[in-house]
């Protein structure tokens, strides 16, 4: 009787100390960041369209500076960004890869508030790609001037941004995936005076 009394009580506690073998696990929650890149191989210019809309959205600096060429002379392409032509009081000098970056540096960071939501979108969709001439487009290719939005949210505003840009963009063959970069982006506001271009944007960030 009194074994019965000592295993009874022993298997009550075994039971107390134990997991309910029948309550549902609790699901760890994934870490998207860390498992899906969102970033596209630049191997294709297209990927490259891609990634500059996607590094915009996640205001990502170094991502997004990624899809400029930093390279000069031999060995590859200087970029530039031409601006709107109602805004080359404001666009002194050549813009250039380290104007890009301090810009969007800027507008990630600014001085004084807290830091954006940006929404980017190619309002007729991806835009096409096209060879510079008949014999360069392994090498080289443009875009069609594309129509874009560009919505800054900041916590009491709304801004928005709009015009029509064109992108040059080369491969980079020193680069070991040949991955491609923008060299050139020129800009231009719409016809309706009412929007303002990201070129205006640049100006007030550089």
């Amino acid at each position: 009787m009194k074994i019965f009394v000592f295993l009874s009580i022993g298997l009550l506690f075994s039971a107390m100390s134990c997991t309910n073998p029948f309550k549902t696990r609790d699901v760890e929650t994934p870490d998207i960041g860390a498992a899906i890149d969102i970033y596209e191989d630049p191997g294709r210019p297209e990927n490259v369209l891609i990634n500059f809309s996607r590094s915009i959205e996640q205001a990502n600096v170094e991502r997004y500076i990624r899809n400029f060429s930093s390279f000069s002379g031999a060995q590859g392409k200087t970029y530039r960004f031409i601006g709107d032509a109602g805004l080359n009081t404001q666009l002194i000098g050549n813009w250039g890869y380290t104007d890009e970056k301090n810009y969007f540096e800027h507008l990630v960071f600014p001085a004084g508030k807290n830091p954006p939501l940006l929404r980017f979108s190619y309002l007729d969709s991806i835009p096409a790609l096209q060879p510079i001439n008949v014999n360069a487009f392994d090498d080289s290719v443009q875009t069609d001037f594309f129509r874009y939005r560009l919505t800054v949210q900041y916590r009491d505003t709304t801004e928005t941004y709009t015009g029509r840009s064109q992108f040059r963009l080369y491969r980079n063959r020193n680069s070991a995936g040949e991955e491609w970069l923008i060299y050139r982006w020129t800009d231009q506001g719409d016809t309706d005076k009412n929007n303002v271009s990201i070129s205006a944007l640049k100006a007030a960030n550089r």
